[in-house]
């Protein structure tokens, strides 16, 4: 069925027209364990090298700019399912090449966000990969128990500290070996690293984080 390209406004028979996905912005040379922007390609950042994260590798899809914001905008605070639905696929064209992971693992919603949009984002990106490469979700290890404080305009240093506390992880399966955290957007990867800690405490096994976008910092 025809939709407008929730781009530009063009018939397409998906949710962006392959004139606009030829344009979203796709990243290059990033930190091979953060994703962070780098100068040269397959070097590990500075600031992996001193304080090394908890997880393995965050691997995004496309960088946090015009116009890729401007559809995640819309997915997640315009309830656009159809746009939700092409993200989620386009990550699943992506990492199709990848070693299939043991299962995927949704970041949990804030509570705030949660109760205000009624949904999680990630759960339904991790829907789509799931239907299109047959890896496992599960949404019950890893839940939000505490509330946060907005994230926006705190220091990288302020992320951190604030989402301390903010998550439970239980029941991780000794048979896992490779663990992947799907996420919409990675800012400065304090969420998925507190994450990825908990789950670190619990197993050895290769932590990954597949993000739809990695923003430029």
């Amino acid at each position: 069925m025809l939709q407008k390209c929730a781009l530009c406004g063009a018939l397409s028979n998906d949710a962006v027209c392959r004139k606009c996905e030829q344009i979203l912005p796709r990243p290059q040379h990033l930190c091979r364990r953060c994703a962070k922007p780098l100068f040269q390609h397959h070097a590990i950042c500075g600031d992996c090298l001193r304080f090394p994260p908890a997880f393995d590798e965050i691997k995004p899809v496309f960088s946090y700019q015009y116009p890729l914001d401007r559809l995640i905008t819309t997915a997640k605070y315009g309830e656009n399912f159809s746009v939700l639905k092409q993200l989620g696929k386009w990550m699943a064209e992506h990492f199709k090449h990848e070693k299939k992971p043991d299962v995927l693992i949704p970041v949990p919603s804030y509570l705030n966000d949660l109760k205000k949009r009624g949904f999680n984002q990630s759960v339904e990106l991790a829907k789509w990969i799931r239907k299109d490469l047959d890896i496992p979700v599960n949404t019950n290890i890893c839940h939000c128990i505490k509330q946060k404080r907005p994230q926006a305009g705190l220091s990288a240093k302020e992320r951190h500290q604030n989402v301390k506390g903010v998550f439970e992880v239980k029941n991780i399966s000794k048979d896992w070996q490779h663990l992947v955290i799907i996420d919409d957007v990675v800012t400065t990867g304090a969420t998925v690293n507190e994450i990825a800690r908990l789950f670190r405490a619990q197993t050895a096994a290769k932590i990954s984080v597949w993000a739809c976008a990695r923003a430029l910092k």
